[in-house]
């Protein structure tokens, strides 16, 4: 990413998802299992290749494109961390870093609070007492 210029930009985040093996292989399976007699009935009716692969193959696989865009979209959720690789300047964090920083920032806060006034040691206490 460094080598082509793509450090701080929106694209360092975007290109290296853009791609994965595991959903590639989920639609090379699903393409393959489509029956072959699909496209030649759409082809005796008079259809295009360009009209069955819209009409007929697009329609099918909606449901398995569908998972691979909730795939993706929980993978870049989830990817925060190539933010810290790709991304050295703060106001082009994505939101997930800085939810990460929000909660580090209250983690290291409650930690440096300790002892009895620190909010983890109300937790236990009053749910013990709501579940007598």
């Amino acid at each position: 990413v460094k080598n082509l210029g793509m450090m701080n930009s929106v694209w360092s985040l975007v290109l290296p998802g853009a791609m994965s093996v595991f959903n590639m292989i989920i639609l090379k399976t699903f393409f393959s299992n489509l029956p072959e007699s699909l496209e030649e009935s759409a082809a005796i009716d008079g259809c295009s290749d360009l009209g069955i692969l819209i009409k007929i193959v697009l329609r099918l696989s909606l449901p398995s494109i569908a998972t691979l865009s909730l795939f993706y979209a929980v993978d870049s959720w989830n990817g925060f961390q190539d933010a810290l690789f790709y991304i050295t300047k703060k106001e082009l964090y994505p939101m997930q870093m800085k939810l990460y920083q929000i909660i580090s920032a209250n983690q290291q806060l409650d930690s440096q609070q300790g002892g009895e006034g620190s909010v983890g040691s109300y937790i236990v206490p009053e749910s013990l007492k709501a579940a007598s």
